[in-house]
């Protein structure tokens, strides 16, 4: 079994990139960075004030591509659904009781407990939960040639 070869960029990143042993660089992805646009009309409440305080910062980043924005999306629809199943869970309550007298747990808790479990799994992606924040990598600044230049 061969040892996997490492990615181009980060042999740009290092100074170790040959074009005659690593290909061209035409190969190495880079997505457009996410154009400024308002919060869908689908969103609520809770999902518009997300986007509103991070979408900028993210895109600013250039963590926010083009390609990124149905799960940033996607992500604000999550909180939406958190908020909304909070709000009727506390006019209901996590729990009822069933025919026999015993407590259950309300089925819209469950729900919460999915929607808060995918909110999390994209929070990660973009980097907006504290431990995902170390394994983040931003792109660095590029110069027309295509290649990028590392900042020291």
């Amino acid at each position: 079994m061969s040892r996997a070869s490492e990615p181009i960029q980060s042999k740009i990143d290092r100074g170790t990139y040959r074009k005659s042993r690593d290909g061209s660089l035409e190969a190495i992805p880079n997505p457009e960075p996410a154009n400024d646009q308002p919060p869908p009309e689908t969103l609520q409440t809770e999902g518009t004030r997300i986007w509103n305080d991070h979408y900028p910062r993210l895109k600013q980043s250039r963590i926010l591509t083009i390609a990124d924005v149905p799960a940033f999306e996607a992500m604000c629809k999550a909180f939406d659904d958190v908020a909304r199943c909070d709000e009727q869970l506390r006019s209901e309550g996590d729990f009822f009781k069933n025919d026999k007298g015993l407590p259950v747990r309300h089925p819209l808790a469950v729900q919460r407990d999915k929607y808060i479990s995918e909110r999390n799994s994209l929070l990660k992606q973009f980097g907006m939960m504290p431990l995902a924040r170390g394994s983040m990598q931003i792109p660095p600044a590029t110069m027309g040639t295509g290649i990028s230049i590392r900042k020291r």
